[in-house]
């Protein structure tokens, strides 16, 4: 049931842009999904791909069927999932992924996550990239900031060699 009048809902659209470029877990009125613990994984050089891990909820009466991301800094965004094939952990383009009506899909490490393919710079620690994602079509822009994955898991990998740089700003 959609009860909202037109005119009001233009409003709170131009209201909610201003104000909307600032926060990082950015809720848009009218799409009534909600991102939040969005991250870019690190990944080790020569950086060609990472990984985007957030949490999406879908706060409306449809299911999302159709997701899309784009960045400046990749040449394409695609969702991938993984599957468990004979034993063999497979990542694969998500096709038909579906978020239900009035529920949440974890993109994280082992499960489906977003793939930032042919980057065009290096990412950095600390980097904040924008992105924008689009759920059936209707796109909402964010910031998404670059972490360190051994800091993401605290894995002793045998590296040894945890240096702290600080960025001035």
């Amino acid at each position: 049931m959609n009860a909202k009048p037109p005119l009001i809902f233009l409003l709170v659209s131009l209201l909610s842009m201003s104000s909307v470029q600032l926060n990082a877990s950015i809720v848009v009125p009218e799409a009534d999904v909600i991102i939040s613990k969005a991250k870019i994984l690190l990944p080790p050089p020569p950086q060609s791909a990472a990984a985007m891990y957030m949490i999406i909820e879908n706060h409306q009466a449809d299911p999302i069927t159709t997701f899309s991301a784009k960045s400046a800094i990749a040449e394409k965004i695609s969702l991938h999932e993984m599957t468990m094939e004979k034993g063999v952990m497979k990542m694969r383009e998500a096709k038909g992924l579906t978020l239900k009506a009035h529920s949440s899909l974890t993109l994280e490490q082992g499960g489906a996550h977003w793939m930032l393919e042919s980057l065009n710079e290096p990412l950095y620690e600390g980097q904040k990239v924008p992105v924008t994602l689009c759920f059936n079509g209707s796109c909402q822009s964010m910031t998404v900031e670059v972490v360190h994955p051994m800091k993401e898991q605290q894995q002793s990998q045998g590296h040894g060699h945890n240096h702290h740089h600080h960025h001035h700003h």
